[in-house]
């Protein structure tokens, strides 16, 4: 297998995380541009950044971004930034890619949705977010799709990992801290192992920049295999832990959240299967394999 070498947008995140993790065994060279390198708050140090780095480094097939405003709540209350970095920067990063020839990879969010769905939705039904965050997120995918026809948007939903700071590490720490947790029980996702998504992610580049193999440009689903609640998934994640923590399921209106988010949005994947080869990921078994990690 030949190694081919990406720029990855963004350093310390699960999803960069996990695509340095992978890169090896996948035939990848990565190099990453965080915030110390690259401030994707301003318009100059994108471009800029970006330029020097792919000067230095001719044989840089492909850009994947990494980096996101994922702070719901505080979306709402600075959106001007979120619209900076999930919308105008990754304009700015198409735009560049786009002047180099190269192919920009980007991941977009089930928030597009505005949860009225009762089967998962596809890639074509209408988009309509209920947040800033959705809203910022939405309109970073159709700026990249405008500005760069070589891309591959792929929207996905409720990630986990073995590194701190998402749903998996927070409910393991509650759910020994404590008896009994509040947890929502009437919003309906798809959780999704970050380093399956990593993964897809690579597998897709490499299609793109290998003669012949390419599946078309655009917009893809990747989500896990098993759809639930978050009630529904720190269950999973206590009883496959052996933690023992009650969960009490109650309304997103009685949890207080001040932020609107879908009451569904479990995304449909069969695009990316039958055009990439690319399955959606065993939720059991990703699972078992983040608590693995975490306790090794």
């Amino acid at each position: 297998m030949k190694t081919r070498r990406a720029l990855v947008i963004g350093k310390s995140g699960q999803l960069a995380r996990e695509l340095a993790r992978h890169a090896c065994d996948s035939g990848w060279l990565l190099d990453f541009l965080g915030r110390e390198k690259l401030d994707l708050t301003q318009q100059d140090s994108i471009s800029t950044g970006i330029e020097a780095h792919l000067k230095a480094h001719a044989d840089t097939c492909c850009i994947i971004n990494a980096a996101a405003y994922t702070a719901v709540e505080k979306a709402e209350t600075e959106p001007d930034l979120a619209f900076a970095i999930n919308r105008d920067a990754v304009a700015q990063l198409a735009e560049t890619a786009s002047a180099f020839d190269l192919p920009m990879l980007h991941v977009s969010t089930d928030f597009v949705f505005d949860g009225s769905a009762a089967i998962p939705y596809c890639e074509s039904d209408a988009v309509a977010p209920l947040n800033v965050y959705g809203q910022s997120k939405l309109e970073g995918e159709q700026a990249l799709m405008a500005l760069n026809p070589q891309h591959y948007v792929l929207r996905t939903a409720w990630l986990f990992s073995a590194f701190e700071g998402n749903f998996l590490t927070t409910m393991l720490r509650l759910g020994r801290e404590r008896e009994q947790l509040r947890v929502v029980d009437d919003q309906i996702g798809s959780p999704t192992p970050a380093d399956a998504l990593a993964e897809a992610l690579l597998h897709l580049a490499r299609q793109a920049v290998e003669p012949g193999q390419r599946p078309g440009w655009g917009l893809y689903h990747f989500a896990g295999d098993t759809a639930m609640s978050w009630a529904g998934f720190a269950r999973a994640i206590f009883a496959t832990a052996s933690i023992d923590c009650d969960v009490e399921p109650v309304t997103t209106e009685a949890y207080g959240s001040s932020v609107r988010r879908p009451s569904y949005s479990v995304l449909d994947t069969d695009r990316l299967k039958n055009s990439a080869g690319i399955d959606p990921p065993n939720f059991r078994h990703a699972l078992q394999r983040a608590l693995a990690r975490i306790a090794s």
